[in-house]
């Protein structure tokens, strides 16, 4: 609230305590400066790790690592910023599992040779038919 203050986005004066459209606007402008203040703070982590990165004498082991941590800052500031898309994103990773497992289970596994040989055989069927539509429509 004080920063709010601060920033002069609540103007206390007139705020009327006993009006919950006011506390309402008030708790929405507060998170919303608290959104705005995280990001700045992340927007530095990542600059100090981004400068860690450039740096010639890091191992193998620190680059991962500030990569990791770069990940991570990013995942958060994600969730900070827009929790809808963060919820989006773990219901699609989640998506994404399942579906691959069910076309694991239809078909094979995509990386076994059997399944790609399939799979270029399907492709090459399918390209003959494609010219030879094209062919009877032309």
């Amino acid at each position: 609230m004080v920063r709010a203050a601060a920033r002069g986005a609540v103007d206390f004066t007139r705020g009327d305590p006993r009006d919950f459209r006011w506390w309402l606007r008030m708790t929405m402008l507060c998170d919303a400066i608290e959104a705005e203040d995280s990001a700045r703070l992340v927007e530095n982590y990542n600059r100090r790790d981004l400068a860690l990165l450039s740096g010639r004498e890091l191992s193998a082991e620190s680059h991962q690592s500030v990569q990791e941590n770069i990940a991570r800052q990013l995942s958060s500031l994600r969730k900070l910023l827009l929790p809808w898309m963060a919820e989006a994103q773990e219901s699609l990773e989640s998506w994404t599992e399942r579906a691959l497992k069910q076309w694991i289970a239809e078909w094979g596994d995509p990386d076994s040779p059997e399944t790609q040989a399939k799979i270029a055989a399907t492709v090459a069927a399918l390209n003959r038919d494609n010219k030879a539509l094209k062919k009877r429509a032309a």
